[in-house]
């Protein structure tokens, strides 16, 4: 099922600018200098609320909303939105308008299931799942962003690559009255995370898998023709398995790569033949990659990597084949289930559980595989020195030329400020979960089926987020409390797996390739024209060792974004055209 939306708020008494035409999408709710219009499910709701999305009740087992009661309408009037986010969860949009003082707040749901835009100005503030479908006259790309993307791996904040262009983050409602837009946080991870939640692990199982499985059914009931990415790791299988027991048009499909890691079909058939159902795949080619072309160029953002092309050309075939309702995956597993490599759970377990202290160390030294000393002098030294184990502070600036300053306030995501005393622990936890949200958006939702990574759900997130840090890591494997819950369910084998594939050795085999195309897109791209780029860097000499492979990421990551940013420079909005 395909779904955008678009969203006009214009001062009072003015109307929409001229050359702004409205997106070729129905409009559904009008109130006030208010227009929205989407393809998307609506959910009904008296004057002054709209819903765009999919609305679930928060209690267990939680239904589907497709109407409002009188009771909770008004409740969401009176609120501002804030009960959506104690009594509902979702993947949706809500509007609220109040005219009483000329305002309408927008919030976004805490899973950021509907990617969220925004582009304001003094008469006129748009919103949309589409950078490009904003009133904005042409696009610039903002090098400062871009090189903090690059240094960082991901962008955490409202502020975008795009000039002008922010986001609204999940959890954030953002009140609007032109001339004037200010952002309230109606949902932090810090109400779940702090004090943590130290039930014993048989009751953190169960209610894991309890509230897994209630979430994800729900989602699956939604649509027909689901397919899911699945590699045999634990995150994907477990979407596998709730979701088969839901859908009866569930597909599997992976795709594989030219060396071992890379080549997952042993893992994914245990988890097909387990479900009773067939395995999907489709191998990874390097002539179906274009290294100018920029995948998913709708992202104010250059998020996507090269390898895409060859998966989006394999879900265009399944879809010919069968219409995909609606693409799921596992990406976030990690993130919300704090697959952590470092020695914060022990600090966190030194500070509120002292006698269990020597349990976790020898966990940790058994997860990491170093020696109960090193493990302890890490600990000790992070201890003292404050350090919270959290990457935020940690830039790749290999191959930049611009040092990214530091982030302002539009730039640092709002669930970093943690609040005092907060163990590190959970800031890294947190800090996994703002990254998470930049791995679930795909493909446009206005011309292909829409995307949902169901471990993203609130109800998951609010429960993972009250689990001490070490809990995740007990018994010296990853994600213990996830293993725990699905032992049973999904064979042992994928229970216990440790290892993890991938692309790499497909990336080697793409930029040995193309290494002449790339070189030359980026010698005379956008980003070293603007200094972004170091030009040493390029014409140092290839490694061909395994050593030689990050440098052969790094440069696959620039040329993707120097297509990106030739696809934005300088380009004019759908929305004006």
């Amino acid at each position: 099922m395909t779904g955008g939306y678009h969203i006009r708020i214009r001062r009072p008494g003015r109307s929409a600018q001229s050359g702004h035409q409205p997106p070729s999408l129905p409009r559904v709710f009008e109130c006030a200098a208010v227009e929205v219009s989407t393809n998307l499910p609506v959910i009904a709701a008296g004057e002054g609320v709209c819903i765009v999305g999919y609305l679930f009740s928060k209690a267990r087992p939680s239904q589907r909303i497709v109407r409002l009661e009188e009771a909770q309408h008004e409740q969401i009037l009176r609120s501002a939105g804030k009960s959506l986010i104690s009594d509902f969860w979702g993947g949706y949009i809500a509007i609220i308008v109040d005219p009483a003082n000329s305002s309408v707040s927008v919030l976004r749901d805490p899973s950021g299931s509907l990617p969220s835009y925004i582009y304001f100005r003094l008469d006129e503030c748009t919103i949309a799942d589409e950078a490009g479908q904003l009133a904005v006259t042409r696009f610039e790309i903002d090098e400062a962003q871009i090189g903090r993307f690059l240094a960082t791996g991901s962008q955490i904040g409202r502020a975008t690559c795009l000039r002008g262009i922010t986001e609204l983050l999940p959890g954030i409602c953002a009140t609007i009255s032109p001339p004037s837009i200010r952002f309230s946080s109606y949902w932090s991870p810090w109400d779940f995370a702090s004090p943590p939640y130290n039930a014993a692990p048989s009751e953190v199982a169960d209610e894991l898998r309890n509230t897994i499985l209630d979430c994800i059914e729900r989602w699956a009931s939604c649509f027909d023709g689901i397919v899911l990415g699945v590699s045999g790791g634990l995150d994907s299988s477990i979407v596998a398995s709730a979701t088969a027991g839901t859908s009866n048009d569930l597909r599997c499909f992976t795709m594989v790569g030219p060396d071992a890691d890379g080549d997952e079909r042993r893992y994914a058939s245990v988890l097909t033949k387990s479900l009773g159902l067939p395995l999907l795949s489709e191998f990874y080619a390097v002539e179906n990659i274009d290294v100018q072309r920029s995948f998913l160029p709708h992202l104010p953002r250059p998020i996507a990597s090269y390898f895409m092309q060859c998966i989006e050309r394999a879900h265009r075939a399944l879809d010919q084949e069968h219409p995909i309702g609606a693409f799921f995956t596992g990406n976030g597993g990690d993130n919300i289930f704090c697959n952590i490599r470092t020695v914060t759970p022990l600090i966190d377990r030194f500070q509120c559980d002292k006698r269990g202290t020597v349990e976790t160390w020898r966990d940790l030294s058994d997860l990491t595989g170093s020696d109960l000393r090193s493990v302890f002098k890490a600990a000790w030294a992070a201890y003292r020195h404050g350090d919270t184990g959290s990457g935020a502070a940690n830039l790749d600036l290999t191959g930049l030329k611009v040092i990214p300053r530091p982030a302002g306030t539009n730039e640092r995501h709002p669930w970093l400020d943690a609040p005092p005393n907060a163990l590190a622990g959970k800031h890294l936890h947190v800090e996994l979960l703002t990254r998470a949200h930049h791995s679930i958006e795909l493909y446009p939702n206005r011309t292909h089926p829409i995307q949902i990574a169901p471990l993203l759900s609130q109800p998951i997130a609010e429960l993972c987020l009250s689990v001490p840090s070490w809990r995740w890591i007990e018994g010296g494997i990853n994600r213990a409390p996830a293993r725990q819950a699905f032992r049973g369910i999904l064979p042992d084998e994928l229970i216990d797996r440790q290892s993890k594939g991938g692309p790499s050795g497909f990336n080697v085999m793409l930029y040995q390739s193309h290494r002449a195309a790339l070189h030359e897109l980026l010698k005379d791209g956008i980003l070293m024209a603007r200094g972004i780029l170091a030009p040493d860097y390029l014409g140092e000499p290839d490694d061909p060792t395994w050593r030689g492979r990050r440098r052969i990421q790094r440069l696959l990551t620039f040329g993707a974004a120097e297509a990106w940013a030739r696809h934005w420079d300088g380009a004019s909005s759908l929305a004006s055209q």
